[in-house]
Parts: C-alpha cells; sequence; structure tokens
C-alpha cells in the first residue's frame, strides 16, 4: 500500500484483515486495523467502518490491544 487515495485502494488490505480474522489469526487482524487501516479510515471520515472492524476484533484481543480499540 503505497500512498492509498480512496477506499478501493485499501480493499487489498481490507479483505487481508478479513481473511485473517476468520482464519483465526486474530493478532493479524487487529494489527492490519491499527497500522494499516486506521490512519486512512479516520482521515476519509469512514467512522463506521472503522467503529465494526474494532468490534468485530475486540473479543478476540488482550487488554492492553482492547483500550486501544
Amino acid at each position: 500500500m503505497n500512498n492509498p487515495q480512496t477506499l478501493e485502494d485499501l480493499q487489498d488490505v481490507i479483505e487481508s484483515q478479513h481473511f485473517a480474522f476468520q482464519l483465526g489469526n486474530y493478532r493479524k487482524a487487529y494489527l492490519s486495523i491499527k497500522y494499516s487501516l486506521n490512519y486512512y479510515l479516520k482521515r476519509w471520515g469512514y467512522w463506521t467502518l472503522l467503529q465494526e472492524l474494532y468490534e468485530k476484533i475486540l473479543p478476540h484481543v488482550d487488554e492492553r490491544e482492547r483500550s486501544f480499540c
């Protein structure tokens, strides 16, 4: 992901996050949100999508990560 401009540019990362979650790799799914999606989704005003991603991963992360969510 090099300087994405639209939500479509992030589609690969969103899909990767989804697949990691489906496979039970919650750590990778969480890190994808935190380090790849969080900045752009906030910046572009996709608050609801970001909230949905965090709420979905919330039961599967440790206490420190939960506080970030």
